[in-house]
């Protein structure tokens, strides 16, 4: 993968961060910001997303993409509601009643760790590894067809305990050309994902946004791929490493194309001194 070599803070999240200081600021100025303080954990929320991951920031040169249509909608439910909260406080609406404060933090909790797994993924899945017993027990439903991994985490994951590694241990090469047919039946089968599961853990309104982000994803891939632009679609799914890294990842493949493993001893190519590693991201 090449080395980026733009600042680490682009000018956009400067001013996106800007921007959400002094929404919080405003909420915080706000007549009824008092009486529901908890949710000004949105905008810190939104503002350490934008500043601590490069991946989930506000990407000017593809203004349109679906990552930013997405950090544009929970910007506006995190940020711009909440100074809105701020002055005016939450009204009954079409609602029979208004929610009792303990449901509205409530609320307002599981929306701001929606949006902090949307943007850092629980799960790699070629990283997982686990007692075979737990796999025997929970196999893939081979009615998801290029998902089965998504559903496998979702119907599991209220019974499951699970740990993350932070230190990337795992390399993947993922090619420019990508393959539009899979990737529009992997997002057909997420849709399906979304409507089975979805209703009973995040609601209809949230499951109708998400799988219109869904469709969107595939309308913008299938239009990529028509103007040949899919490798820098592509390109953006995954952080582009640092020099240090690239240089512990050139280290640790050359230590492995060394080592003598029983049956491969013939054909294995040696390294490559200095060779780029193109397409590979942190995991």
């Amino acid at each position: 993968m090449r080395v980026s070599t733009r600042s680490p803070m682009p000018g956009a999240t400067f001013w996106v961060l800007a921007i959400s200081a002094l929404a919080l600021i405003g909420f915080v100025s706000g007549p009824v910001a008092e009486e529901y303080p908890l949710a000004v954990v949105g905008i810190l929320a939104f503002m350490l997303v934008q500043a601590s991951l490069p991946a989930c920031r506000i990407r000017t040169p593809t203004p349109v993409c679906p990552a930013n249509i997405a950090q544009g909608y929970y910007w506006i439910q995190l940020v711009l509601v909440t100074v809105l909260v701020g002055y005016f406080g939450f009204s009954q609406g079409v609602l029979p009643h208004l929610p009792s404060k303990s449901a509205i933090n409530l609320a307002i909790g599981v929306h701001v760790v929606s949006y902090l797994s949307f943007c850092d993924g629980l799960l790699i899945h070629p990283t997982v590894t686990g007692r075979a017993e737990w796999f025997r027990r929970n196999p893939y439903d081979p009615a998801f067809v290029r998902a089965e991994d998504r559903e496998l985490w979702i119907r599991t994951g209220a019974t499951t305990r699970v740990a993350r590694l932070c230190e990337p241990l795992f390399f993947y090469r993922e090619g420019p050309a990508g393959n539009l047919g899979n990737y529009l039946r992997t997002e057909r089968t997420v849709r399906a994902i979304l409507r089975r599961y979805g209703p009973p853990l995040v609601g209809m309104r949230q499951t109708r946004l998400l799988v219109m982000r869904s469709r969107l994803k595939s309308m913008t891939y299938r239009v990529g791929t028509g103007l040949g632009l899919q490798g820098r679609l592509i390109s953006r799914r995954n952080r582009r490493l640092e020099v240090a890294e690239i240089r512990e990842a050139s280290r640790i493949l050359a230590a492995i194309q060394v080592t003598p493993v029983s049956g491969l001893e013939e054909g294995v190519p040696g390294p490559a001194a200095g060779r780029a590693l193109p397409g590979v991201a942190a995991a």
